[in-house]
């Protein structure tokens, strides 16, 4: 593997990707990509919208993605491709964009920094045959179930249900309750443990056999981001000076809101300490006891009953309002 392979920062949305791939490229040696698996982001950096979220690309359909994921990885963006396709597509702005980074980061030979939950089921294969260092975040069930339920974000299962090889490998011991979820209209949090089990039981196989993965709770990043960072930085190859720890600290501090707004749910500046509670004003009582009780057999090799306070600590009450 080369000693500045592409870094790959996954785990399922809304579980601080955009918030850590920010803070990774604070010292200028990695170029930041956005999400190159989501289906709606189009130009993108893929000549082809993949046809599914969590699209899964492994060796029995490599090569349908290879050579584009090759070029990603070289900073070539498909420029022509989506120029020919403008009049049908829109988005010239970002095509502009997009280009423009891709050009700079090779220019300056940045290490592509992909951020992108979406590719989550693909980070095996990613880190096989592209050589890539994948980060995995672990998010709080409830933290992760009152983000969808405040921005309103619904999952059509479907995308799982049509992916053969996606359940063969991974998602077998949910394929009866995806079937069954593809084909019904379940409630929002009901939606959220079943995404939450299927991803983490998933990740939680994965750091019994992926030694060459970092695997990080985003709780434990929030609680100490300093140090945090300088352990990510450290195992990825990247310079921790005390520029990025001071733009780190203050970037994080508790002068930052500790809230997200609904229509800009991933800004990186926030008070990151505080923001690892936010679930507990969002969820009402019997939610957040519903979400622990479905999650349970998952969620406790990662949480404890530590980890389920009833009430938001003092200090970190006051540093959120």
């Amino acid at each position: 593997m080369s000693s500045r392979p592409p870094i790959l920062v996954t785990g399922a949305h809304r579980s601080g990707t955009t918030w850590v791939g920010r803070m990774l490229c604070l010292s200028g040696e990695a170029g930041y990509i956005d999400e190159p698996f989501n289906c709606d982001r189009v130009p993108g950096w893929l000549p082809e919208p993949v046809p599914h979220w969590y699209q899964y690309v492994c060796r029995d359909n490599e090569a349908e993605y290879l050579a584009a994921l090759e070029a990603l990885m070289t900073w070539r963006y498909p420029v022509r491709h989506h120029v020919a396709r403008l009049g049908q597509q829109g988005g010239a702005r970002r095509l502009a964009a997009d280009a423009w980074n891709a050009w700079h980061h090779r220019v300056a030979r940045r290490r592509p920094l992909i951020k992108d939950p979406l590719a989550l089921f693909s980070a095996p294969w990613m880190a096989d045959r592209l050589g890539v260092r994948v980060v995995v975040l672990v998010r709080h069930p409830a933290a992760f179930a009152s983000s969808l339920k405040r921005l309103g974000w619904h999952f059509d299962f479907r995308h799982w249900a049509e992916q053969p090889l996606l359940l063969r490998d991974w998602l077998s011991p949910f394929a009866a309750e995806i079937e069954q979820a593809s084909r019904t209209n379940l409630p929002l949090l009901d939606q959220a443990t079943l995404l939450w089990n299927a991803i983490y039981a998933t990740v939680h196989r994965w750091q019994r056999t992926r030694p060459d993965f970092l695997f990080v709770r985003y709780e434990a990043l929030a609680a100490d981001p300093v140090t945090g960072m300088r352990w990510l930085y450290s195992r990825l190859g990247l310079a921790f000076t005390p520029a990025v720890a001071r733009r780190v600290a203050a970037w994080n501090g508790p002068d930052q809101p500790a809230e997200v707004m609904p229509h800009d749910p991933g800004p990186v500046r926030r008070n990151s300490r505080a923001a690892r509670y936010t679930w507990l004003r969002r969820l009402e009582a019997e939610e957040i006891a519903q979400i622990k009780a479905a999650t349970a057999a998952v969620a406790r090799h990662y949480y404890g009953p530590e980890d389920w306070p009833e009430v938001i600590p003092l200090d970190t009450r006051r540093r959120s309002r």
